[in-house]
């Protein structure tokens, strides 16, 4: 994590917006949107990325207390990890480690540029 981004991406790549993402107990972190879409406006993309669905299954498992237990540091992993939402409300709200993955080079880097903003404890 000491160079999450690399140059090629840097210019490639741009947060449209920084938002502010409220997890459901209230912890917040800041986080960086990219518009995938040129005819999406900003307001739109950001609030839909700021979200993360309280009928995502893993999430509503994880806050029903199945996610974990047993002494080990629990798990999340996220598949199609998109702008990072249901990431960011693991991290803010749990212990678990989180392994994600998203194809897209452009959340990659939305993502990763959120991470680098958030405080080192968050990047085990």
């Amino acid at each position: 994590w000491d160079d999450p981004i690399s140059a090629e991406d840097e210019s490639r790549f741009s947060c449209a917006v920084w938002s502010n993402f409220k997890s459901r107990s209230g912890e917040e972190a800041n986080m960086c949107v990219t518009i995938l879409r040129p005819s999406s406006s900003n307001a739109n993309a950001a609030a839909s990325a700021l979200t993360c669905s309280a009928g995502h299954y893993f999430t509503d498992v994880w806050y029903r207390g199945y996610g974990g237990g047993g002494g080990n540091e629990p798990t999340y992993v996220e598949i199609g990890a998109g702008q990072g939402a249901c990431i960011l409300e693991i991290l803010l709200e749990t212990s678990a480690n989180v392994l994600a993955f998203e194809p897209h080079p452009e959340l990659v880097y939305g993502f990763r540029k959120t991470m680098a903003e958030m405080d080192v404890e968050f990047r085990k």
